[in-house]
């Protein structure tokens, strides 16, 4: 009982194998539940909403051949960023209603988010808060509306939280090593594509940037 009490209360990534084993199996439910209450969000907000119309005509537009063109065809979107409409012009060939699918992209990035924040939860405070973690993140409200309804800020949210844990691993890596550069690489491309969803993203990879030049400094 005392060892198993130790483990549990175990901060940082440590652990025995069973309660890491209980971790990878509450986030696996955790992430499940987050579906279904996303699609559930996304069904509960019936008609499309103005910015969600915004997306899904660029990405018809994507697919016709008109290219990145809003309601407005003489002329192409140049306020809206590129990445998020793209997502959903490869998802529109897939079969079904251009809402629903456009949605389930969104409760599917933003249902991610349980293992990515639940995986930084980890590597902070052990796995007992990685679980309480994912399933906050499962039924917090705030983020399930977000995910329900055909915006950037579940797919950049989830793209930003799985470069930091990246980063993270890149900088407990030794410097020199192969799986630290391919880390950082990955990084890059990550917050790249977070540019890409929203321009906040330029502003993480200075962070990241600023982040790394200090941990070679320190090692």
């Amino acid at each position: 009982m005392g060892a198993r009490l130790k483990a549990e209360n175990t901060i940082g990534p440590g652990g025995s194998q069973e309660e890491r084993e209980r971790t990878r199996l509450s986030l696996t439910a955790a992430f499940v539940a987050a579906l279904l209450v996303r699609a559930a969000v996304a069904w509960y907000c019936g008609a499309a909403q103005p910015q969600e119309i915004r997306y899904i005509t660029i990405a018809r537009g994507i697919i016709s051949g008109q290219g990145f063109v809003g309601l407005d065809t003489r002329y192409p979107d140049i306020i809206q960023p590129p990445l998020y409409p793209m997502i959903l012009a490869a998802a529109f060939l897939l079969p079904g209603p251009e809402l629903a699918i456009a949605r389930g992209v969104s409760a599917l990035m933003g249902a991610l988010l349980v293992l990515t924040g639940g995986a930084i939860a980890r590597r902070m405070l052990g796995d007992r808060a990685a679980r309480r973690t994912g399933w906050l993140i499962a039924f917090y409200p705030l983020l399930s509306h977000m995910s329900g309804v055909a915006i950037t800020e579940s797919t950049f949210t989830t793209l930003v939280t799985s470069a930091l844990l990246l980063l993270w691993a890149a900088l407990d890596a030794p410097p020199k090593a192969a799986r630290s550069r391919i880390f950082l690489i990955c990084v890059g491309l990550l917050l790249g594509l977070a540019y890409l969803t929203r321009p906040e993203g330029l502003a993480y990879l200075a962070a990241a940037i600023f982040l790394v030049m200090v941990g070679q400094l320190v090692k």
